[in-house]
């Protein structure tokens, strides 16, 4: 009778929907990306002295006609080239959406994982900063914007104070990524990020999917080239 109980109850959980992933606080992501940064500087120096030692190499080859150390030489180097291209970049940090301090009819839907209810001005989005790095951070975020969605967007934080303007798209199932600008959450004892909107079009001003911050110099490493 147990086994039946157990079966049955087994089967009903099968129907429900996963839950959804939980979302790491901003402070963890901050503490990891900076064990990245310090794990990929460590790497590029051991690269860039292991290249140094290999160039020596090729001359002492041609000088002694070796040609099979010349072919295995070119082909580490090939190697050390394709490597440092499939390495990913640094992860940018996002802004989690179940943690921000929501007014003015906005809400958290974790079902579709975003914020709705930005209906009319006044609807508002915050987020602590509070253990960041005091390094520029450019911020962008991804959201939805249909046929009679849009309008202005006020974003406040350390080093950013501006309006966007968030055009009507063609489709609510559009995502667009929106670069807004330049923070850096230093000099403050509680730097906070929020989203206001200003104003509304008649479908409300978006949905909004992500909330990201790239640091500066991670972006441009990711741009550099190798």
């Amino acid at each position: 009778m147990r086994t039946r109980r157990y079966r049955l109850f087994a089967a009903a959980a099968a129907l429900l929907p996963a839950p959804a992933a939980a979302e790491p606080p901003l402070r963890l992501q901050a503490l990891e990306a900076e064990y990245e940064r310090a794990l990929a500087g460590r790497h590029a120096d051991l690269e860039s002295r292991y290249r140094a030692a290999l160039e020596p190499l090729e001359e002492e080859f041609k000088r002694a006609g070796d040609l099979d150390g010349i072919l295995a030489l070119r082909a580490e180097l090939e190697a050390l080239d394709t490597a440092a291209a499939a390495r990913p970049a640094p992860r940018p940090l996002e802004l989690p959406l179940s943690q921000a301090e929501l007014v003015g009819g906005a809400r958290h839907d974790p079902d579709n994982a975003l914020l709705s209810g930005w209906r009319s001005a006044g609807a508002a989005a915050s987020w602590s900063l509070a253990g960041l790095d005091a390094a520029p951070y450019a911020l962008e975020i991804e959201c939805f914007a249909g046929p009679f969605g849009g309008g202005l967007l006020e974003v406040r934080a350390p080093g950013l104070n501006t309006t966007v303007e968030i055009q009507s798209g063609a489709s609510w199932a559009e995502t667009r990524t929106i670069e807004i600008g330049s923070l850096q959450p230093s000099g403050q004892a509680a730097p906070q990020l929020t989203l206001r909107a200003t104003s509304t079009r008649h479908a409300g001003l978006f949905d909004l999917l992500t909330v990201r911050l790239v640091r500066a110099d991670t972006a441009a490493a990711v741009a550099a080239p190798r």
